[in-house]
């Protein structure tokens, strides 16, 4: 495994960081720049744009469960992308207990499988559900020596950010300190992790943003 750290997200969020990502273009050049919501733009990565699992096909075997969101007209889906497994959610988001939008410019959120339409089961909670399909991915592949490219892009760290109650409950108090302490720490763990540079001056809070210690209890 590597870690890179040194990836920049768009300033127009989602849409475009993902496109940069995949695609290791800017996203203005493939002609996302923006973030596309609407669900009757069918906008999605040109087709001239070569994906990352694209240009490591034929010699890894390529999938991505989660969040896709980068063009849903034919021809658009990750499977017609170069992904041979997917399980992929097209919209710009979706409830991650049900199937369901969490926008009301869409009347569903639609989930599709190998690029055809796909329910989710009862029990379903995306980060538990993509997790499991990627790892029986791995594991039903077929056994020729191939690496694996996998593209795992969670819904829950996207809005709406939800979590079982067990999780909650788990991390419930952490974050009591207020967000000046909880930067600081953070900070002072990646220079430690050397994801970035022992001379880097923590910036200083966003506009708008008061102290943390200044705030009522409520």
């Amino acid at each position: 495994g590597v870690r890179f750290t040194d990836f920049y997200a768009s300033a127009n969020v989602c849409t475009p960081s993902r496109a940069g990502l995949l695609t290791g273009r800017y996203a203005i050049r493939s002609g996302l720049a923006h973030e596309v919501i609407q669900p009757s733009d069918t906008t999605g990565l040109p087709r001239s744009e070569i994906t990352l699992p694209q240009a490591l096909k034929p010699d890894y075997a390529t999938a991505l469960f989660g969040k896709w969101h980068l063009g849903h007209g034919p021809g658009d889906l990750p499977n017609a992308r170069g992904f041979d497994s997917s399980f992929a959610l097209d919209a710009t988001g979706g409830d991650n207990f049900e199937k369901r939008p969490y926008l009301p410019l869409y009347k569903t959120a639609d989930w599709f499988e190998d690029g055809k339409p796909a329910d989710l089961p009862k029990d379903f909670y995306s980060s538990k559900f993509l997790v499991d399909r990627l790892i029986r991915n791995i594991d039903t592949a077929p056994k020729d020596g191939k690496p694996f490219f996998a593209y795992l892009p969670f819904g829950a760290t996207h809005a709406p950010h939800q979590a079982p109650q067990d999780y909650l409950d788990k991390y419930r108090g952490r974050y009591d300190e207020g967000w000046d302490v909880v930067r600081q720490r953070w900070y002072e763990r990646q220079i430690e992790l050397g994801v970035v540079d022992p001379e880097t001056t923590l910036a200083p809070r966003n506009p708008g943003v008061e102290p943390w210690d200044d705030l009522s209890d409520n």
